[in-house]
């Protein structure tokens, strides 16, 4: 597991457990870590460029947010190791 065991991970864990009753608590462990490695990604871009283009970085997020929630989204794969 990438993420430190904390009480703030282990809520959203849970969180997505309720809301994915579907996929495997190792699956979704591996997909909270690949969306947050995603995410911290996409900020270091940011902070990095700071005289980016307002519209561009709004549209950015909003793509960068319908492809993470599809991706926590989809159906469980079945497998039971990477």
């Amino acid at each position: 597991m990438f993420f430190a065991d904390t009480a703030l991970t282990r809520r959203y864990h849970a969180a997505l457990g309720r809301a994915l009753p579907d996929v495997p608590p190792d699956e979704l462990w591996w997909r909270f870590e690949r969306v947050n490695n995603l995410l911290m990604a996409n900020q270091g871009m940011r902070a990095a460029d700071p005289a980016a283009d307002a519209r561009a970085v709004s549209a950015e997020r909003a793509w960068l947010l319908t492809f993470l929630a599809g991706a926590l989204s989809a159906p469980a794969t079945g497998a039971s190791e990477p």
